[in-house]
């Protein structure tokens, strides 16, 4: 039987949905949806079997940073604290997907 994880329930007030996020995040989350972390709140703490991923779209914003980042030569983990609420290998995936569907000039 699978082991039992402890989550932290949020609740983002301007999209008005909940949403789950591991309890060893300490601090404020960003919104999956809307990616804002001014208005989310935490509810309360749950324990589930399963994870919960939520993917966020990349915005066009996003993809501009990344390119420019690559043409001044800046590390994933650079980009990454540049681009608010994305790791270091989603970064390094995105850049991965630009590059196969021929996006990225780089």
């Amino acid at each position: 039987m699978p082991k039992k994880k402890k989550y932290t329930s949020w609740r983002c007030k301007d999209c008005e949905i909940d949403y789950f996020v591991t309890s060893a995040v300490t601090h404020t989350t960003h919104c999956p949806q809307c990616g804002d972390n001014l208005f989310t709140e935490s509810i309360k703490v749950v324990w589930l079997e399963r994870p919960f991923n939520y993917k966020r779209p990349w915005s066009e914003e996003e993809r501009e940073i990344i390119e420019s980042g690559l043409h001044l030569g800046k590390t994933y983990r650079e980009i990454s604290q540049e681009l608010d609420g994305r790791t270091e290998n989603a970064v390094r995936r995105q850049i991965q997907q630009l590059r196969s569907k021929g996006m990225l000039s780089i």
